[in-house]
């Protein structure tokens, strides 16, 4: 099914900032090490809690909250095939301005769909594929669209998405979650229900999950939480992509050289990934990007390339090979968006759609090629494929 089926490095460090990143370090490490005494003890709650005083709600129904337009502006740009050898697909394009732009990629048909009356800020790299829906972040609303000029339906105030693969549910956690802790709760993309909640540690980072864990990022570790209760630490090292099944991270030796491990969260080193000098990923210095394919095969991972001068360039992404832990490719990144390059895989994992900022390039996994196709887009805050 398709979404178009409805119509300056050498600065010195002064006393006062060594102290205040040393009181940083030990918040993390006590923050860290909490999470794991109390990771048995966890809060989890199955079926239909109390949701009292929560902000989760169900599909939108009180235009005061919030003003929707699904309305959907067709226009015929030749009808030409973009990637004439490649199974259909539709990308979605998501705008500094709230809209919603697509492209099939069998007949070049583009379509502009406004989400809302007034222009809204998109929060980068929060897109996702859903089931036949995508879910995206506007502000601190999370927004339902089951088909692109469909009715949206806001599923939640004052939270952000997480990458999820369940096709009819979403982890969604409170806006402050990862700064002082909070709740993580798995919502019905149907009715906006409340199906499971479990409660976050401070400076835990929800990375992915699926219909029955959450996989969370905490400094030092990479956690499992079940929606059965079990939390159970899965590695050592930084949390860069999950999909709740599929997971790498950032981990460092003693001398601090650090690598890309790769594997799943019941084997988690299955493949460590040589980076190549001067290659840092983007979760080393912020918010991780990045996605694993949909079979789990393929990781794209944005990285930042260090310039002579110590700076460092726009991101690249590189296409990894899972299951050998070795890089088969490179596509240009998007300096408007930086560090967080919107991209995206195809259903079927054979093709990943990267953003260059007003264009888009498609990496084929069979071809091992990047391709250009000849579109171009308003700035790209956020990217999806079907």
């Amino acid at each position: 099914m398709s979404w178009e089926q409805v119509p300056d490095r050498g600065r010195r460090w002064t006393p006062a900032a060594v102290v205040l990143a040393l009181v940083l370090v030990a918040s993390a490490v006590v923050g860290a090490q909490r999470w794991r005494d109390e990771s048995d003890g966890l809060t989890v709650t199955s079926g239909d809690p109390d949701t009292t005083g929560s902000d989760v709600s169900g599909p939108i129904g009180d235009r005061d909250t919030i003003e929707l337009d699904a309305a959907v502006t067709a226009r015929d740009d030749g009808g030409a095939a973009l990637l004439p050898d490649a199974p259909p697909m539709t990308i979605a394009i998501a705008d500094f301005g709230g809209s919603i732009e697509t492209v099939d990629t069998a007949t070049g048909r583009r379509r502009d769909h406004p989400v809302f009356a007034e222009p809204q800020r998109l929060n980068p790299q929060q897109m996702h594929v859903v089931g036949d829906s995508l879910v995206l972040d506007v502000g601190n609303r999370v927004i339902r669209l089951p088909d692109v000029g469909a009715e949206p339906q806001q599923l939640a105030t004052n939270h952000r998405s997480v990458p999820t693969s369940d096709a009819t549910s979403v982890w969604i956690h409170d806006v402050a979650a990862p700064r002082v802790g909070g709740a993580a709760t798995r919502v019905g993309l149907d009715d906006g229900s409340v199906l499971d909640r479990v409660s976050l540690p401070a400076l835990a980072q929800p990375l992915g999950g699926t219909a029955d864990r959450l996989v969370v990022s905490t400094p030092g570790t990479v956690s499992h939480i079940g929606i059965d209760g079990d939390a159970r630490l899965v590695a050592r090292g930084q949390g860069l992509v999950s999909d709740g099944t599929n997971l790498a991270r950032l981990d460092c030796l003693g001398n601090m050289s650090c690598g890309v491990v790769v594997g799943t969260i019941d084997d988690p080193d299955r493949a460590r990934v040589t980076l190549r000098e001067g290659d840092v990923p983007v979760g080393v210095f912020g918010p991780a990007g990045g996605a694993f394919s949909p079979d789990g095969r393929w990781l794209a991972l944005p990285l930042y390339r260090q310039l002579p001068s110590g700076g460092f360039d726009q991101p690249m992404v590189a296409v990894i090979d899972v299951a050998l832990g070795t890089e088969v490719g490179r596509m240009g990144g998007s300096p408007l968006t930086s560090p967080r390059t919107p991209l995206g895989w195809s259903s079927d994992g054979a093709w990943l759609a990267v953003s260059t900022g007003t264009g888009l390039q498609m990496w084929s996994t069979e071809q091992r090629r990047a391709i250009d196709l000849d579109v171009r887009f308003s700035p790209t805050y956020a990217l999806a494929v079907r």
